[in-house]
């Protein structure tokens, strides 16, 4: 190794803590007093002198370790490789990391002992690329530290070339657990079913497990929990979803296109939504309910008691006056939002409702957006929301954010605010703050959109009407059957002269908010549409005499009866119904000329019918006894009764028979036959009659289920 240089020469080197000019190397020698000789290029300088950072790189350039010939250590430890045929030794076959660890030990510990510098200032050397090493090295390890080489330099010198080179894990796929498929799956599973397994505890349940088979490698918990940290890394969103399926959903769930690509017009849908956690003011515990209209992504609040069905038709009530009436809400599972008290109010209001698949809150992003963004706002600058948790409190539940308390189901936030103040804060929020705040997808703020919203929106006039609907029905969703004493709803019964009408009906009933002392009284009608009824009252809770009501009752109902029995009473003499039964008989008798065809049949014998039909056929002659004149008279009379019997009365036409044989002349008549003379007066003049013009009405289809009780059957 060169001891001596000139000052041109180590300018021209491009060293460390070396000027890059001739007059600047000679006066940083000067300065620091170096060793130096007279020369023919005028003075060199001993390498003792120079700084240590540029003697490192000078030995590193020095060493100089030709990948095709090797020696010492390294080239026996070459030797030791299964394919180590020296015919076959190319390089190809050195493109391991087990050499290119023993190459970089190798090169360090040369350079330190030729230069005499420290490991650290070698390994720099190395890193910089000042210690210039082969390309296949560099592809394994591009630097290293002064930690790792000191490991290597320990396990080369415990173990020997085969240590250095057992480094599980660096490859992947040819560590312990992966080159072991049993215990592979059984980590796998351990940790879908304990996530947050320890190591050793995680070692131990291998071997506990693997212990009866000899040829199972169990690694250290060390190299599990290496492995494990690995998998985790490469398997997030599977993790994730295994130990925190809510986290997974916000992080990892794929989210692609957008939510509202439907919405093209106000109010056309709104999103509706309570927190998990109830905020404990001064004046007692709240909750908030908010309703996010997703075309304009204005929003509003309602603080309330408890997220109950009152609750959600309050906050609908309010956002309905405000904003006018939506085509579609959409609301989570949750048991306050698909209540038969939401539903009906819903359907009687003409809104649609879709309700989210259970524990799917992404899909109405938009109002839990919202909640956060209000949680992270304001809330946690107002004074008093520091976060309590009534049955156990600890510090590091208090350091929570209160974004994530307020998220938190059953969980309780200590608000120094009455509810009034609380519900001031959140309106102040949402008219002023999120309001006019920009928001990046609507390229405006909400009140934007709204201001610039120029078709006409649905809206409530009588807002005493919305209060109605939205009122509490009796059990069993509203319904109630008219009895003989009215309506009974909460152990008292309700009458109004209107139901004497509708007696055995079913109704839906509706409790007035204001007086417990009426319902108010919806029918619906042939086209499946509510419409009112009365307004039905309980003589004791508002203290009238029920008879006057009863009296009326009586009153109305008699006197629809009676026109109802007049109505039907003239059908009945139009219809001339009380010769029904002559009609029906005459049918029966035109039944009678039909014969029916007779069946297939086969000879019946016995004994005795073949010795009678013998002796009836003998033609032996009996002998008759002499008939005397008594005998003959009875004969005779009994003939003529049977005579009589036998002959037909001709009956009076009925009215159907009479239109059906004037069908029949009208038929010759229009077909040109010979018709005549009393045919044809009888053809003029019974259409004259009233008796045609019914007969002809219930023939043609009118009047068809007075014709069907009452017409004579063919």
């Amino acid at each position: 190794m060169n001891e001596w240089y000139s000052a041109s020469t180590l300018a021209a080197m491009d060293l460390p803590e070396i000027p890059v000019t001739k007059s600047g190397v000679r006066k940083k020698a000067v300065r620091e007093n170096w060793r130096c000789k007279p020369s023919s290029n005028g003075v060199d300088y001993h390498i003792s002198a120079l700084p240590v950072a540029t003697q490192v790189a000078l030995a590193a350039r020095e060493v100089n370790i030709n990948p095709e010939a090797v020696n010492g250590e390294y080239a026996a430890s070459l030797l030791m490789r299964e394919d180590s045929n020296p015919a076959n030794f190319t390089l190809s076959t050195r493109l391991d990391a087990g050499d290119a660890r023993l190459w970089i030990v190798d090169a360090v510990n040369r350079l330190k002992a030729r230069t005499g510098c420290t490991y650290e200032q070698a390994i720099q050397a190395y890193n910089s690329g000042q210690l210039e090493g082969p390309e296949w090295v560099r592809e394994h390890f591009s630097g290293t530290n002064i930690k790792t080489f000191e490991a290597w330099q320990t396990k080369l010198r415990k173990g020997g070339l085969k240590a250095l080179k057992n480094q599980h894990g660096n490859r992947r796929g040819q560590n312990l657990i992966d080159t072991q498929p049993d215990l592979r799956a059984f980590i796998l599973g351990m940790l879908t079913m304990h996530p947050h397994i320890k190591n050793t505890l995680l070692h131990e349940a291998a071997v506990a497990r693997f212990r009866m088979v000899g040829s199972m490698n169990i690694p250290s918990p060390s190299s599990i929990g290496r492995w494990v940290t690995k998998w985790k890394a490469a398997n997030q969103a599977t993790f994730q979803a295994i130990t925190n399926p809510d986290d997974y959903k916000n992080r990892f769930m794929t989210a692609f296109g957008d939510a509202d690509g439907d919405i093209v017009r106000m109010n056309q849908r709104w999103e509706i939504d309570s927190t998990p956690a109830d905020i404990l003011c001064t004046d007692g515990r709240y909750c908030l309910i908010g309703i996010m209209d997703i075309y304009s992504r204005r929003m509003m609040i309602l603080v309330a008691p408890t997220s109950k069905a009152e609750a959600v038709c309050l906050a609908l009530r309010k956002a309905i006056l405000a904003w006018g009436v939506p085509e579609l809400l959409l609301t989570d599972n949750g048991k306050d939002y698909i209540s038969r008290h939401v539903l009906r109010v819903l359907y009687m209001l003409g809104i649609e409702h879709d309700n989210t698949d259970p524990f799917a809150g992404w899909q109405k992003p938009f109002v839990e957006r919202c909640f956060r963004s209000i949680s992270h706002d304001v809330f946690e600058l107002a004074p008093g929301f520091i976060g309590h948790n009534v049955s156990e409190r600890s510090a590091i539940e208090a350091r929570k954010s209160f974004s994530d308390r307020l998220f938190k189901k059953d969980n309780v936030i200590e608000a120094k605010m009455t509810g009034v103040e609380l519900q001031t804060l959140c309106d102040e929020w949402c008219e002023n703050r999120h309001g006019r705040r920009y928001h990046s997808e609507l390229k405006c703020s909400p009140f934007d959109m709204v201001t610039n919203w120029t078709a006409p929106v649905r809206r409530i006039d009588d807002e005493r009407a919305l209060d109605l609907l939205l009122a509490k029905a009796p059990g069993n969703n509203g319904l109630r059957t008219i009895g003989k004493k009215g309506i009974t709803h909460d152990n008292a019964h309700f009458i109004a002269a209107e139901l004497a009408l509708h007696m055995g009906e079913q109704v839906m009933c509706l409790c007035d908010p204001q007086d417990l002392g009426r319902l108010y009284v919806f029918r619906e009608n042939d086209d499946g549409e509510f419409e009112r009824l009365c307004v039905a009252e309980c003589a004791e809770r508002l203290g009238f005499n029920p008879q006057e009501v009863a009296a009326q009752a009586r009153a109305l109902q008699t006197k629809h009866v009676q026109e109802k029995k007049r109505e039907l009473k003239a059908l009945a003499r139009q219809y001339n119904t009380k010769d029904i039964l002559d009609e029906i008989r005459a049918k029966d008798r035109e039944a009678q000329g039909v014969v029916a065809w007779p069946g297939r049949s086969v000879p019946h014998e016995t004994s005795a019918l073949t010795a009678a039909s013998e002796h009836v056929n003998s033609g032996a002659e009996t002998a008759q006894a002499p008939i005397d004149q008594s005998s003959r008279d009875n004969r005779e009379a009994a003939a003529a009764l049977i005579a009589k019997r036998n002959t037909v009365t001709t009956l009076e036409e009925t009215p159907r028979q009479r239109y059906r044989r004037w069908l029949g002349v009208d038929k010759s008549i229009s077909e040109g036959a010979d018709v005549s003379a009393d045919d044809r007066e009888f053809h003029r003049s019974y259409q004259t009659h009233v008796e045609w013009e019914c007969e002809h009405l219930l023939a043609s289809g009118k009047f068809s289920g007075i014709h069907q009780a009452t017409k004579s059957p063919a």
